[in-house]
């Protein structure tokens, strides 16, 4: 049954508390402009098409479809990549943070290559779906969008095609998309989560050789209590391959050298 204007959700009993699909989002949720910021997007062509799709399905318009695809995206990226998962990354670049700023104690120049673990960013995986041609007017929710600036952006290194992937994962919550626009927000997700990892094998990687390379340095030195500490944490949070080699380093480190007091160390 449609309503009188024509729209498949404007009638009495169309909406029960939830959002089902992104027309129903689109349809019944307010864009809050004071909690919102105005910017814009570029789009790819199958963007664009999938968007005004939505936008005729939902009886909306194209801010409106792009602001609730964005919201939709970060809760199925959520789900997708896993929020435990985010949180042991965040956890694990805070503590590289605390051990190139706190100790110096390592044998050559380790401090940087912690430091600058994440410093390349992830460029845009999905160039192969088409060149940019299309800005969009895009209101973006402040929160999600902090959320993740903050957990793609700044912990995964992901680029600014983040937030492109974000909407593009959103619209895969439509119920009128299929075909070609069905299978690259299927490959987006893929990729997403692909990135995710890759991210997190680069840090994790980097760990290692900290690790690795200073074997013969703190079995002549020692090793502060505070630092192994910190090591052990990263890597019980570890799930790459690198974390069955880092274990067993820094088991041969607890055994074979000294466990200098302190938690902290600093020329």
């Amino acid at each position: 049954m449609e309503g009188s204007n024509g729209n498949p959700f404007d009638t009495d009993d169309a909406y029960d508390g939830e959002y089902d699909n992104l027309e129903r989002r689109c349809f019944k949720e307010s864009i809050d402009y004071e909690e919102s910021t105005n910017t814009s997007i570029e789009l790819r062509d199958w963007h664009v098409i999938a968007v005004d799709k939505v936008k005729r399905a939902s009886g909306s318009n194209q801010t409106q479809v792009l602001y609730s695809a964005y919201i939709e995206g970060l809760n199925n990226v959520r789900d997708i990549v896993g929020v435990d998962r985010l949180n042991e990354l965040e956890d694990t670049i805070d503590i590289l943070s605390d051990l190139s700023t706190e100790y110096r104690h390592y044998s050559n120049d380790e401090l940087d290559m912690l430091s600058n673990a994440r410093r390349n960013e992830i460029q845009d995986p999905f160039q192969h779906h088409g060149d940019l041609t299309e800005r969009m007017t895009f209101v973006c929710l402040n929160s999600p969008r902090s959320e993740i600036k903050n957990s793609y952006g700044a912990d995964a290194m992901f680029g600014g095609w983040v937030h492109r992937s974000i909407i593009s994962i959103g619209l895969g919550s439509s119920d009128v998309l299929g075909g070609i626009l069905t299978d690259n927000i299927e490959e987006v997700e893929r990729g997403f989560l692909g990135m995710y990892e890759k991210s997190r094998q680069d840090v994790e990687g980097a760990v290692k050789y900290v690790i690795t390379d200073n074997i013969a340095y703190w079995r002549e030195n020692g090793i502060y209590q505070g630092q192994l500490e910190l090591f052990d944490e990263v890597v019980d949070m570890m799930e790459t391959k690198h974390k069955v080699a880092c274990s067993e380093v820094l088991d041969v480190i607890t055994q074979s050298a000294e466990v200098l007091e302190g938690d902290k160390y600093d020329d």
